[in-house]
């Protein structure tokens, strides 16, 4: 019986270490781009395998996990298997040598790998790009690395740009009328001929029920409009297309407070007193966002009603790698834009840089030492921007007039555990007792 039971036991352990867990690795170091310590903001990737075209992990620098960590400084975690190969990536760009990187591919071996450090050159205008971070001109547009926002030549007409300032991208303002209206023909060749539209399937609609309504054209920002009306409607068709900033009305936002990222126009065949609301899913490039110093939060749904803007109640779903999602309730169908504000700058904990309501930042200690804190030696140090003395030495500061120094607290006299001592002495006395009670009955 026992033979049966160690056999078992001996192949249900070969089984157990046949199996392979991923395991947890992490990789950390310094972020250089351009040769100096990478900034805030610096996307780190790792692919694996190491041609992988969608990375298995990416941290920001300054962000997250790594905000208060010195600058250029990173830590990624991954799960993989021992022997993946893999590589990494800053701001989309390949390792290049410099600054201690090796930027080959590599073999998982170790758990934790500390020194990695990586660096970068940024891009010159026209070349590829994922990051505004990753260009010398400090802007990603439509994947090319630009000076500006906009970049008149490159075959899209954004917003910014007209019929008047780039008929290159926009093209005429007779082809432009012409293709806004639906016909044909006009001697336009710009993209504004071409902009991105789309017509649903016929869908019913049931009285006060949500209907999803899918948009399944890509290059459109609208994911989802949810119908709701106040009858039953049959063979309702709902058509979303992008626009050009609509003529008579004003910008949705200041071009010094923010930016608009798509104009779109949506309308349905349901009467407008058919349709009680309406709820409005779209997306946004972390790109876009990026490139333009765009905070995430303020990205909200306007409409236009007549020549003035209505800013819609906006809120933040879900966002991937790539896309940030949103929703927007609306009362009715008309042209909207999509709008975001710039971050507005607060101070950074953590760029070695003291900045307002800040004690110290980083190595940057404002000319402080632990002998000029009141101690007698040792280094002071800054947590959080803010003066740290625990390795400072000496009795520390005299305390203010009118203030006692809390007294030193004496240490503590061990004291004997009695309860310890009594149960040692019950079991000492429970073996002698068994032990000499068998004996006695030998």
């Amino acid at each position: 019986m026992k033979n049966k039971f160690f056999l078992s036991l001996t192949v249900f352990l070969v089984l157990l270490a046949s199996v392979s867990f991923a395991s947890p690795y992490f990789f950390k170091g310094i972020a250089h781009v351009n040769g100096s310590l990478a900034p805030n903001g610096t996307v780190i990737e790792v692919f694996i395998p190491s041609n992988a075209s969608t990375p298995r992990s990416s941290v920001t620098i300054g962000e997250g996990n790594l905000a208060g960590l010195d600058p250029g400084k990173y830590v990624i975690s991954f799960d993989a298997d021992a022997g993946n190969t893999l590589s990494f990536r800053v701001n989309g760009l390949n390792m290049t040598t410099g600054n201690g990187t090796d930027n080959t591919t590599q073999t998982l071996g170790a758990d934790i790998v500390s020194g990695f450090n990586l660096s970068i050159n940024k891009s010159a205008n026209a070349a590829a790009c994922t990051f505004a971070n990753a260009c010398t001109g400090g802007f990603c547009v439509h994947s090319l690395c630009r000076s500006a926002s906009t970049f008149c030549g490159d075959g899209f007409c954004d917003s910014g740009e007209s019929t008047s300032s780039c008929s290159a991208d926009c093209g005429s303002s007779s082809s432009s009328s012409s293709s806004t209206s639906g016909g044909g023909g006009g001697g336009g060749t710009g993209p504004s001929t071409t902009l991105p539209s789309t017509t649903t399937s016929p869908v019913t609609v049931t009285a006060n029920t949500p209907a999803a309504v899918a948009i399944t054209e890509t290059k459109l920002p609208v994911s989802e409009i949810v119908l709701t009306t106040n009858a039953d409607v049959t063979n309702v068709q709902v058509t979303v297309k992008e626009v050009s900033q609509p003529s008579g009305a004003s910008v949705a936002i200041s071009s010094d407070v923010g930016k608009v990222f798509k104009y779109i126009e949506i309308t349905t065949t349901a009467a407008v007193a058919q349709v009680s609301k309406a709820k409005v899913k779209f997306k946004v490039d972390k790109v876009w966002l990026s490139s333009n110093n765009i905070d995430s939060s303020t990205v909200a749904l306007n409409r236009l009603v007549g020549t003035s803007w209505t800013k819609l109640p906006t809120t933040k779903t879900s966002e991937d790698f790539a896309v940030v999602y949103f929703e927007a309730e609306t009362p009715g169908f008309s042209t909207f834009a999509i709008t975001g504000e710039k971050v507005t700058a607060a101070p950074a904990c953590g760029n070695n840089i003291i900045e307002s309501g800040e004690e110290c930042d980083s190595q940057q200690l404002s000319g402080q030492t632990c002998v000029t804190k009141g101690f007698t030696g040792g280094t002071l140090k800054c947590t959080s921007c803010r003066f740290d003395t625990s390795g400072c030495t000496g009795p520390g500061p005299a305390p203010p007039p009118g203030e006692e120094k809390p007294p030193e607290e004496k240490p503590i006299t061990a004291v004997p555990d009695i309860t310890l001592y009594a149960a040692i002495a019950v079991v000492i006395l429970l073996v002698y007792y068994f032990f000499f009670r068998k004996k006695g009955k030998k």
